[in-house]
């Protein structure tokens, strides 16, 4: 089975069960633990393939148009949450072509680099450049890293204007857009990280990341399983072996019938007993 671009579309409709560490071992390869979150819940997710980026971004555009009105029909405001990476190639060809009312839109970030937003490392400055200037959107309208202070700063500055913007202590992203690097990793969540373990912290910081910039933000897994959707818009050969992985592990996890009441420990899938 061989995938060469995939948009991964999740619908989160159930409440999320937590599950801990990194699990299957494959062919070398450590199958991360936010989809195997992502898996637990109710097992529905939607795997498109499509031929080429071109139909990646028709799709996109497609989806976020549904996702944003819905949410605007129906509670007057739509949240999104924005990724860096290839992701935002993505997503600064298809969100122009959308129709939408973009005064109602609150864009927030899924993880940011600790860097000035002049640099090329920000992912809030990309989008200040390739994205407002083709929408109706505001630089007001995104919810953006503080400057001048550290990853810890930051993040705890972050929850805050979260906070404000969705006037509450928890953060209900109608869509959030996300990638996937060859590794399995999505934000900055990287495999063998204790940041995988995170439950108290909606935003957290990471000073040691092994993917440069070292420094950044990132939502936890508490927020990203809170979502309403979640779309994993995945383009590459690089990244194939780990869809692979992904569609794998759903299809073993439907097989053996483990429901929402699983955990995942090291290796291993048991069933929650208390």
């Amino acid at each position: 089975m061989s995938f060469k671009d995939v948009i991964h579309a999740s619908s989160l409709r159930s409440r999320a069960v937590r599950l801990w560490d990194c699990c299957y071992s494959f062919t070398g390869c450590l199958f991360v633990v936010n989809f195997l979150s992502l898996f637990y819940r109710i097992l529905r997710m939607t795997i498109i393939k499509v031929a080429d980026e071109s139909e990646v971004i028709s799709k996109l555009s497609t989806y976020v148009e549904k996702i944003s009105n819905d949410a605007i029909y129906n509670r007057g405001k739509f949240y999104i949450g924005l990724s860096g990476g290839s992701v935002l190639k993505f997503l600064c060809e298809s969100l122009p072509k959308i129709n939408t009312d973009w005064s109602k839109w609150t864009l927030a970030f899924c993880d940011e680099r600790v860097v000035p937003e002049d640099s090329e490392d920000s992912t809030f400055g990309v989008y200040k450049k390739q994205l407002i200037p083709k929408t109706e959107l505001t630089e007001k309208q995104f919810i953006v890293l503080k400057q001048g202070v550290s990853a810890k700063a930051a993040a705890k500055d972050y929850t805050e204007k979260l906070k404000l913007a969705f006037n509450s202590e928890e953060f209900k992203f109608d869509l959030l857009l996300l990638g996937m690097g060859p590794d399995g990793h999505t934000c900055s969540l990287f495999p063998g990280h204790p940041l995988l373990s995170e439950t108290i912290l909606k935003v957290a910081a990471i000073t040691d990341s092994p993917k440069p910039p070292p420094e950044r933000i990132t939502l936890t897994y508490p927020v990203i399983n809170a979502a309403r959707n979640c779309i994993f818009a995945i383009s590459g050969a690089g990244k194939a072996d780990m869809v692979k992985v992904c569609v794998w592990a759903k299809k073993l996890l439907k097989w053996q019938g483990l429901g929402k009441d699983c955990i995942s420990t090291r290796g291993c899938v048991a069933r929650k007993t208390s």
